[in-house]
Parts: structure tokens; C-alpha cells; sequence
């Protein structure tokens, strides 16, 4: 089988990939028994346990002709060690309805379970695991609840640190007032592997070595993508907040800092004071006003009065003759 470059989305993203293993079991070789087999594949041995092989079964589904049957419980089917892995991805069918594998992972020493795929019924369908592994990976299918068929294999070579750019590499907000949730979106392109990000807040002094705050993000995929996500109300006040864009892969993709600062103001409660004033003869202009508290951000200075007169005069800035 040849070894092909295939176009593969990694969570809402994409990047190129190798296909290592793209194997439709149509050339291995025949076993009518259940026994333990090796094939020679053109990326090593596949070593199958209790399984048989039937190279020109028929498709159904997503599955082409061909399959291994794998005995309900003992049956395994172990594929050669790769230099790194992306997405693994299976052709699978059963005999009957809600039946389930586990795909493992060697780690040294025993296997490691990353996931069941389930509901595997008589009609072939397609199931996927992004194994993302940069180092040398050996996986397998083993504990199937019930016989079950595999038809395709498809694995592929781990793509590598992803990126994460702004796109423009400036983006300004604010400033903000923490009485309210504020809401910020970034643009911004990837290349490679980029799973699940979010919106990094810094601390009050733009720095993200401590005192971060992840936010909770909303992803518009485009050309450039976008990223939304709401700075809580009640935020510390600061003048030099910056955001960023984080991944949630095992070796986070951390973009540039938004390159701006971001001023989130306190709401502050104005404060009043009165006196009185004896602005012509016999005219009393007495500042007895009342205000209506108002919380302003950021707080600013205002000055104004209201009276009442006590004279026959009526207009307390008339000259008196």
C-alpha cells in the first residue's frame, strides 16, 4: 500500500499530514481460523491475536472490501511502532448492533487505554482518536466486546507544534469598566496542530507568569478565525492588561501578547459637599441640592449647585443698586 499525503482537520483546524499506515486489507494474506498472524505492511509488522483474515469482504458502510475478524475478547491486532502519531483512524463493523473496542497505547511497559469506540454495528462506519504524539508511538485494538471487523487503517504522522499568529498582530480594546462583563474578540490564523483554545488574561502589569485568568472562548472558524470570550465583571482594576491566545494540547500553542495595553477602570461613587454663600446683599444662595448617587467609570470631576433665594430679589447674580 502506498504511503500518501492526505489534507486532515484537527478539532476545527487544519494541517497537512502523511498517512504512515493506510492499509485496506486487500492484499494481506488469508487466515480462515482464528490464530495468531504477522502481516508485513510497508510500515512494519502488524502482529494480530485471535483474529481471521479475509481479504475480499465485502464492504459496507465507510468499510472497503476486506477485513480482519477479531474474536469477541481475546482478539488483538497491533500495528507497528511509528516515529510519531496524528489521528488514527478505523474502518469498523460488526455482526451485530452496540458493540465496542479499545484502542491502547504501549507506554514501556503495559498498555494504556486513550478511548472505546463504541455503537459498532453491522453497517461500517468511521471512528477517529487524534493521538497527537511527536514521539515514537505503538497503538492496537484489543478487547472487543464482541467479534468484530476491521476494515481500514489509517494512521498519520503527527503534523508538529502548531502556530498561532494575530492577524493584525495589534488588536486594541477597551478601556473597561468593571461593573459589567466585557467582551473581547481576537483574530487570528494557526498552522499545524492547534486544539481547543482560549483567551489568556494577564495579570494587572501584563505579565502571564503568574496571576493569569483563562477565559471561557467561543470559536469562529474563518480566514482570518476569530475568538470571543468576556472579561468578568469585578476584574481588578489595572491599566496594563494584555490577552492572549492558548491551546489546550499536552505542549500548549501560545500566541503573541494583543501588543496593547487594556485599562479596566473601578467604579467610583462621586462625592458631594455643601456650603453656603452670600453672593449679593440681602441674597442668600444656599447649596442645598440632593443628588441622585450614580456610580461613574472612570470617575471624573463635576461641579454645579442648586439653590433656593431668600430676598425679594429673585435672582441671586442681579447687582444690587
Amino acid at each position: 500500500m502506498l504511503v500518501v499525503a492526505a489534507f486532515l482537520v484537527f478539532n476545527g483546524f487544519f494541517g497537512w499530514g502523511t498517512n504512515l499506515i493506510d492499509e485496506n486489507i486487500q492484499s494481506w494474506t488469508n487466515h480462515g481460523s482464528y490464530g495468531s498472524y504477522t502481516q508485513v505492511i510497508t510500515a512494519g509488522n502488524v502482529i494480530m491475536t485471535q483474529c481471521i483474515v479475509q481479504n475480499t469482504a465485502s464492504a459496507t458502510g465507510t468499510c472497503t472490501m476486506g477485513r480482519v475478524q477479531m474474536q469477541g475478547s481475546a482478539g488483538v491486532l497491533e500495528l507497528p511502532p511509528l516515529s510519531s502519531v496524528g489521528t488514527a483512524e478505523f474502518h469498523l463493523a460488526a455482526g451485530g448492533a452496540g458493540r465496542s473496542i479499545k484502542l491502547q497505547r504501549f507506554n514501556g511497559s503495559t498498555w494504556d487505554d486513550l478511548t472505546t469506540f463504541t455503537n459498532i454495528g453491522t453497517t461500517g462506519a468511521t471512528y477517529t482518536y487524534d493521538v497527537n504524539s511527536s514521539s515514537s508511538t505503538t497503538l492496537r485494538l484489543a478487547s472487543p466486546s464482541a467479534a468484530l471487523y476491521v476494515h481500514d487503517i489509517i494512521i498519520t504522522d503527527y503534523v508538529g507544534s502548531g502556530s498561532i499568529t494575530l492577524s493584525p498582530t495589534s488588536q486594541s480594546f477597551g478601556p473597561f469598566c468593571n461593573s459589567t462583563t466585557n467582551d473581547i474578540t481576537l483574530t487570528y490564523n494557526t498552522t499545524g496542530t492547534v486544539t481547543a483554545p482560549f483567551i489568556q488574561l494577564s495579570n494587572s502589569s501584563g505579565s502571564f507568569a503568574s496571576g493569569t485568568t483563562d477565559l471561557v472562548s467561543t470559536v469562529t472558524p474563518g480566514s482570518p478565525n476569530s475568538i470571543s470570550a468576556s472579561i468578568s465583571a469585578a476584574q481588578a482594576a489595572g491599566t496594563a492588561y494584555r490577552v492572549r491566545i492558548v491551546s489546550t494540547d499536552a505542549t500548549p500553542v501560545i500566541s503573541a501578547d494583543n501588543g496593547s495595553n487594556i485599562t479596566i477602570n473601578d467604579v467610583v461613587t462621586p462625592v458631594v459637599s455643601t456650603s453656603a454663600a452670600t453672593l449679593v446683599v440681602n441674597t442668600t444662595a444656599i447649596l442645598n441640592g440632593n443628588l441622585t448617587t450614580l456610580g461613574t467609570c472612570p470617575a471624573t470631576n463635576e461641579k454645579g449647585f442648586v439653590y433656593s433665594v431668600t430676598s425679594t430679589n429673585n435672582d441671586p447674580l442681579a447687582e444690587q443698586e
